[in-house]
């Protein structure tokens, strides 16, 4: 893809002109940038993390989980949350084969959140608190708490439902599904 996009540019400058050809060439590199990106986040469930962990030797960090409660399921964001992968995220969390009565999303490793993102989980946790399901969120960055906080969903999910670590969530799960 990184060959059509310098292939793109260097007939452009060749045929047309200089100017013409970086806007065309800067356009679509961004285009490139966000489809890497989105495809560079990911979205795993509880079971995936511990399979991949066991499967590569590896020890979780923080020694991880040491339970995950009934009635809680985990998700794992890894990546940067933005109109990209925002699809990506919405489809994953949709597709629930069971509704919990706790919902953890961890995001530990989202850098950075858009308005897309957050409308969209604006969006499920409407559809989720409508099914009886709560959503906690865990590991939020400062920057990313900021623009939750700016943008609405803080003050929808609540200020005991946005946690530093996974398991100040996981005692706030075990309370919300008592």
């Amino acid at each position: 893809m990184d060959i059509i996009v310098l292939l793109t540019t260097f007939f452009l400058t060749v045929f047309f002109d200089l100017i013409l050809a970086i806007e065309i060439g800067m356009i679509l590199s961004s285009f490139l940038f966000m489809k890497r990106m989105s495809e560079a986040t990911t979205i795993n469930d509880a079971e995936n993390l511990f399979a991949e962990s066991a499967s590569n030797g590896e020890t979780m960090f923080e020694e991880e989980l040491p339970y995950i409660p009934i009635d809680t399921m985990l998700y794992e964001i890894n990546g940067p949350l933005f109109f990209g992968a925002s699809q990506k995220f919405q489809d994953v969390l949709t597709e629930l084969k069971q509704k919990p009565k706790v919902l953890i999303i961890r995001m530990r490793h989202v850098p950075f959140i858009d308005a897309t993102a957050m409308n969209s989980l604006k969006e499920f946790h409407h559809k989720l608190q409508s099914s009886g399901t709560g959503i906690i969120l865990s590991g939020v960055n400062p920057q990313v708490k900021e623009e939750l906080h700016k943008s609405g969903p803080y003050s929808i999910l609540g200020e005991n439902n946005i946690l530093e670590n996974i398991h100040k969530a996981i005692l706030r799960a075990e309370e919300v599904s008592k």
